[in-house]
């Protein structure tokens, strides 16, 4: 993780705690609660989402440099509550300035659902230029297509991880990487979704279908043949919705 700032390996450690809580939530025992299964498999998913969260970030910032950016993992969070200049939180007796709005969510969620609902929307990448690399470019601020191109990267790793997962019959740790291209999809602000929205919608709504595809494929189909047909229809529709809509 040497590419990974002390901000980011902080993060990456929070997120990875709260979402393998999420996934092993129901498996602390089959009839009754049982402390040691259940801590068996907390570090289990503890351990694939950690290596799935690396990867998606690792993914966003290998596209980034490409582009002549830097991209950097943290915690999904909200600094304001409205529009206007003042509406921003304030500093707590704790010193925090925003509220991990995902981490609230999630932990919500799983406990009205008891555990059948996890929501992962957890983490979001910040990308910013970087100066020198930018050289090259003609542009020396990334451009909103850019910022869309480097956040389907994660996404998209995230969701051939977890096709390649299932086509081994590896169906946790595929899990958690399906949670993770699917809700990193979501059009919200901050998140890779919102980001690829901004920048292309034609773009965000192939990247969409692909995925949906691909996830209903990969039951009845190799993962190669998944792929492809995916691929296929999503460019159809894409070119469909573009000659439409654009």
């Amino acid at each position: 993780m040497s590419n990974f700032t002390k901000k980011e390996i902080k993060s990456i450690t929070i997120i990875a705690i709260v979402l393998s809580f999420l996934f092993s939530f129901r498996q602390w025992g089959t009839n009754s609660f049982d402390f040691a299964t259940g801590l068996f498999n907390w570090l289990k998913f503890l351990f694939f989402v950690i290596l799935s969260l690396i990867i998606h970030e690792s993914f966003h910032k290998f596209i980034a440099n490409k582009h002549g950016a830097t991209s950097e993992m943290s915690i999904w969070n909200i600094k304001r509550y409205g529009f206007k200049p003042g509406q921003r939180i304030k500093k707590n007796f704790l010193g925090i300035i925003s509220i991990p709005i995902g981490i609230i969510i999630s932990i919500i969620l799983i406990f009205i659902s008891n555990g059948y609902f996890i929501f992962a929307a957890l983490d979001h990448s910040v990308f910013k230029p970087d100066k020198l690399k930018r050289i090259k470019h003609k542009l020396s601020e990334l451009t909103h297509f850019e910022s869309a191109t480097i956040a389907l990267a994660g996404p998209l790793i995230s969701l051939f991880l977890a096709l390649l997962f299932t086509s081994l019959g590896l169906s946790e740790i595929a899990k958690v990487n399906y949670y993770l291209a699917i809700y990193s999809l979501l059009p919200l602000p901050s998140l890779d979704g919102g980001k690829i929205f901004l920048g292309s919608r034609t773009l965000y709504i192939s990247s969409l279908i692909f995925t949906v595809l691909s996830i209903i494929l990969i039951q009845v189909l190799s993962l190669l043949f998944a792929i492809i047909i995916a691929i296929l229809i999503a460019i159809l529709l894409m070119i469909s919705y573009y000659y439409r809509f654009e």
